[in-house]
Order: C-alpha cells, then sequence, then structure tokens
C-alpha cells in the first residue's frame, strides 16, 4: 500500500514534473476541442458511465468537465506551476463529487485522455505531456481523500461561525 501523501506533498511531487516545451503545449492547445470531444465520446460509450458520473442527468456536466480541463492543461502547458495545478485539482475532485462523481470516474477519466493523447499527439509532445496525467492517476486517491477532509474542514467551520 502507498503512503498517503498530504496536500504538501503532492505540491512536492508536483515540482518535480518537467514542464513541457512550447511546441508541445502549443500542439496540445491546436487540438484542445478534438482532445476533450474525443474523451466524452468515449466515456459516454462505457456501460457504467452513469455510475460514475452520479447518474446520466450529469452528463452534460462531465462533458463541461472535460471542455474544461482541456483549457486548463492548454494554460498550465505555457506556464507550469505546481501550486496552480495541485489546488485547481482539489476544487475539482471537491466540486465534482458533491455532484456524485465518483472517484474511480477519475481514474477512468484520466486514463482515457492518455489514450486520446497518445492517439492525437505527436509522439514528442505526449512524452512531454504525459508526466501529468501520470502524476494526477499515480496520486488520484490522494487527491480525492484531500477534497472532501478539506470539505470537511469547510463545512465544520461554517456550522461553527455561520455567516
Amino acid at each position: 500500500m502507498k503512503n498517503q501523501m498530504n496536500a504538501h506533498d503532492l505540491l512536492q511531487a508536483a515540482r518535480h514534473i518537467p514542464p513541457p516545451s512550447q511546441a508541445s503545449a502549443e500542439e496540445y492547445a491546436s487540438l484542445c476541442e478534438i482532445l476533450s470531444a474525443s474523451v466524452t465520446r468515449s466515456m459516454l460509450n462505457s456501460p457504467h458511465i452513469a455510475e460514475l458520473i452520479g447518474g446520466s442527468a450529469h452528463q452534460d456536466m462531465m462533458a463541461e468537465n472535460h471542455r474544461n480541463h482541456g483549457l486548463f492543461l492548454c494554460v498550465l502547458l505555457r506556464h507550469y506551476q505546481a501550486e496552480y495545478l495541485v489546488d485547481t485539482v482539489l476544487w475539482v475532485y471537491r466540486a465534482y463529487m458533491s455532484h456524485g462523481f465518483q472517484r474511480l470516474y477519475w481514474q477512468v477519466q484520466l486514463e482515457t485522455w492518455q489514450n486520446i493523447l497518445q492517439e492525437h499527439l505527436s509522439d514528442k509532445a505526449y512524452r512531454e505531456i504525459s508526466p501529468i496525467y501520470q502524476f494526477l492517476l499515480h496520486h488520484q486517491d490522494d487527491f480525492a481523500r484531500l477534497s472532501q477532509e478539506v470539505h470537511q474542514e469547510s463545512t465544520n467551520f461554517h456550522r461553527e461561525f455561520p455567516i
């Protein structure tokens, strides 16, 4: 069993991800809409998609998440900052899990992104960008757990100090 990481540990690990070249970032950006649409199409073909996203009513929300993911990565790849990556991913997990998205959704989604990227990007761009996805996949349980701990702390704070 791997050790659980706290947010500081995740940040330190994210700082070791080498930023991609500008050429690879631009290649990703030029395909962003195609990539996110391909991920959505692939995931909608999964027989278990409703369970992964908290019901079939969330399909539009899932598609929007994939579009936002692509746009976020466009910015991150051009201007890599570990803090931006970790903080944003924690927020995304917290927001989507509060709507019923399951932990397994992120594994399936990130694996789908990797497959789609490998299919559409040049070998060089894929090699430079995939470490971010590998990091997210490797630490998905940590992100999910930490996002819920932060949510619980926030909820407890608002109960004690209502606005």
